[in-house]
């Protein structure tokens, strides 16, 4: 608690230079090397035919495209070194600030950068990867802004109990190891050797790694509760003003005052990092800093220079849109039955949604049954696969869900008790590693112009079978499931289901450039569905439709800017990169 606190004095007396160091640091990577390298990377995958890049198809590229992938790797090996050489200014800078100029501090972070060895590289790449998430309050998120845990794989994760501790054993482990190394980059500003600074850092962190932890603590602490803070702060002035005629404009002079906060919230998180990992372990070493006459013009200058850019893309691409699809998820309204069932379609089409999306699978005697889960072991207890059982044995299995039951059912049975309510269908094709080489065939011959025809529509996580599935039935509405994706997806198909936590304004713009739909999933709490409808989602997957249908109709009366502000805040830098590549 000492540490923290006399960081947090330092940090005190200094702001206004740390401030304005950090934020021109993180100038250049925002303005000029991130945009040029996204154009970099999309330049490759057009030209090796690469029509998106996520982590569903990553192993696929990697294996049938090896010259793109060298390619990439490159790119990859020039970003690192240039994330280390920021690390490395940013480290010896701050460090020297604490007792000097800015411009001698500047000088100082210029030298700290060009001792970077490339030796090093593969160790700061390793250290920033153990420590990421601070890795990325410490760059402002600009070289990590995508490393993010798409919500279907902590879904996946959620269900294996004993994979999920694994995994979390692993990062504490790596967490321990990035504490044990946390003095190195200290030692490598003063052209200390890879080695050395490594064996130093493991000799002077021995002992304190629980007083290391405790400081970054209480420092993590301060930094979430200024960064939630100021946004709840101008989103509540906000939900004040809701309902005003003038409420609009309100809410355009609070997102300029809510991203400059931001930018200057995001430079102090830096800031305290950086003091942290420069801190020494002896409490009679803290240095002594003198407060310093500071001019605070520079540092506002600078941060409405780059509130500019932010702030024009959020208006630009701003596209409220009250009348999202409500799309009703695995067929279900909250808890009225069983996922993917007969009885649950009945009560879920009774109040009306404009699509219920549900999955198939390929059986064991190849014909297709209605479930989303690899193995009924969660529904069932029976540790089987779909692809294990036929047709007549998987509709003799009772699922039980939210204190029901129900019989699973074959894709035609449900196909047409759909047909029966009038209620069209967004089908989700499960497509396995042990599924027949021609399931996409005999599906589109079995199914695809009856869809069609009536409407309904299919997606999938894999972007191949929905490319084999647009040629197959020319006209039939094709979408592919995203958890997330480095760059936007360079296919034909009519839209894109995209994950909450990744979609943002930016990428609805740039679909709709393309006049290609976008579907949020899975969206169920109100605030999100409201910041879904100020993202221009055409339509949002549910498990609450009804709660869905209830909100649209409020927000056709009176948006809520509130949650359009809190959608700007949480864009981060895709609102930067957006308009700068636009």
């Amino acid at each position: 608690m000492h540490r923290a606190l006399s960081i947090l004095k330092q940090f005190r007396q200094q702001w206004a230079r740390d401030l304005l160091l950090i934020l021109s640091c993180g100038f250049v990577p925002l303005m000029i090397v991130m945009p040029l390298l996204r154009l970099l990377v999309g330049a490759l995958l057009r030209v090796g035919g690469v029509p998106l890049l996520a982590l569903s198809n990553g192993l696929m590229v990697l294996r049938t495209k090896p010259l793109v992938s060298g390619a990439l790797l490159l790119v990859f090996c020039g970003v690192a070194v240039a994330a280390c050489a920021q690390l490395m200014f940013l480290v010896a800078a701050v460090r020297t600030l604490q007792t000097r100029p800015l411009l001698m501090a500047v000088r100082a972070g210029w030298q700290g950068a060009h001792s970077l060895r490339l030796s090093s590289v593969p160790l700061l790449t390793t250290f920033s990867l153990l420590l990421l998430p601070l890795t990325g309050l410490i760059l402002n998120g600009s070289w990590v802004a995508k490393f993010r845990l798409p919500l279907f794989l902590a879904w996946w994760l959620s269900l294996r109990p004993a994979l999920a501790l694994s995994v979390l054993v692993l990062y504490l482990l790596c967490y321990w190891l990035g504490i044990r190394w946390l003095l190195a980059l200290q030692y490598m500003c003063q052209n200390a050797s890879t080695t050395t600074a490594l064996a130093k850092s493991w000799r002077q962190t021995r002992g304190h790694f629980w007083s290391h932890t405790r400081t970054l603590a209480v420092l993590l602490a301060v930094i979430t509760a200024c960064s939630y803070g100021w946004t709840a702060l101008i989103a509540g002035v906000q939900s004040l003003l809701d309902g005003n005629p003038w409420a609009f404009r309100s809410a355009v002079v609070l997102a300029t005052i809510l991203l400059l906060g931001k930018s200057l919230i995001a430079a102090a998180s830096c800031a305290l990092l950086l003091l942290w990992l420069n801190t020494p372990l002896a409490k009679s070493a803290l240095v002594a800093t003198t407060r310093q006459k500071q001019s605070c013009w520079p540092l506002l200058l600078l941060s409405a220079v780059m509130t500019v850019v932010p702030l024009t893309t959020a208006l630009a691409t701003y596209q409220f849109n009250p009348h999202p699809l409500t799309i009703a998820h695995r067929g279900v309204d909250g808890h009225d039955g069983v996922q993917n069932t007969i009885s649950a379609l009945r009560r879920t089409a009774a109040h009306h949604p404009d699509y219920v999306e549900m999955d198939v699978h390929e059986t064991k005697d190849k014909q297709f049954v209605v479930l989303h889960d690899e193995n009924l072991r969660q529904l069932a207890d029976v540790n089987k696969t779909p692809r294990q059982l036929t047709l007549r044995q998987l509709q003799a299995v009772t699922v039980r869900e939210n204190g029901r039951r129900a019989k699973l059912a074959s894709f035609a049975e449900y196909l047409r008790t759909a047909e029966c309510l009038h209620q069209r269908l967004i089908v989700e094709l499960k497509i396995t590693r042990g599924d027949s080489s021609d399931v996409l065939t005999r599906f589109a011959e079995r199914y695809g112009q009856r869809l069609r025809q009536r409407g309904s529509k299919v997606h999938s996580l894999n972007d191949a079978a929905m490319q084999k599935i647009r040629r197959l039935v020319p006209g039939l509405y094709t979408s592919y499931v995203l958890g997330g994706s480095l760059m936007f997806p360079n296919t034909r198909l009519n839209a894109y289901s995209m994950g909450t936590p990744m979609l943002d304004t930016v990428f609805t713009s740039q679909a709709h450039a393309r006049g290609q739909a976008v579907w949020a999933w899975t969206v169920n709490d109100q605030a999100s569905m409201v910041q879904m409808m100020f993202a221009g989602s055409d339509g949002i997957v549910t498990d609450r439709s009804s709660t869905l249908q209830a909100v649209m109709h409020q927000q056709q009366r009176r948006p809520a800017y509130a949650q359009w502000l809190r959608l700007i805040s949480d864009s981060g830098d895709d609102l930067w990169l957006g308009g700068l590549l636009e």
